[in-house]
Parts: structure tokens; sequence; C-alpha cells
């Protein structure tokens, strides 16, 4: 959180953070990490690829990170300054 707001070039840029609802994801508590540091939650939605198109999902690191998996049930939280 700390490095995407830094990224964020002025205050009307925006942080989009898609999450998987199921566990382990649902207990990240996104809001609060996002609060932690100085972000403010704008707006959450269902995830929809279509609107976002070069969205590509990803494992995680390491030799299988380029499998793709089904999305499943996924929010998008959006955060400002």
């Amino acid at each position: 959180m700390e490095s995407a707001r830094e990224m964020m070039k002025d205050e009307d840029g925006e942080i989009h953070i898609t999450l998987n609802t199921l566990p382990p994801f649902n207990k990240w508590d996104i809001k609060a990490l996002a609060e932690e540091k100085g972000l403010r939650l704008i707006q959450r939605m269902q995830f929809t690829k279509w609107a976002f198109p070069t969205y590509s999902n990803k494992r995680e690191s390491g030799s299988n990170c380029d499998f793709i998996y089904p999305i499943g049930s996924a929010i998008t939280y959006m955060f400002k300054k």
C-alpha cells in the first residue's frame, strides 16, 4: 500500500486492488491496510473482467506464477489519498 500510494502522481490518482473473496484472501482486511497508509476507500464493486480489459490474473510468485486460475468471486477496491 505504501509503495502504491507513493507512485500516485497527484491527488486525483486511484489505486485499484482486485482481491478474491475466498479464504485466505478474505482475511486480509484490505480497507484497514489502506487506511494505515493514508488511503481512503472510495468504492468497491464486484469484479468484472470486461471493465478491466488489460487485467491478467496470476497465481503467486515462483514457477507457477504464469498459470491462470479461475477468478471466481472477486471484489475490486478503489482507493484515493
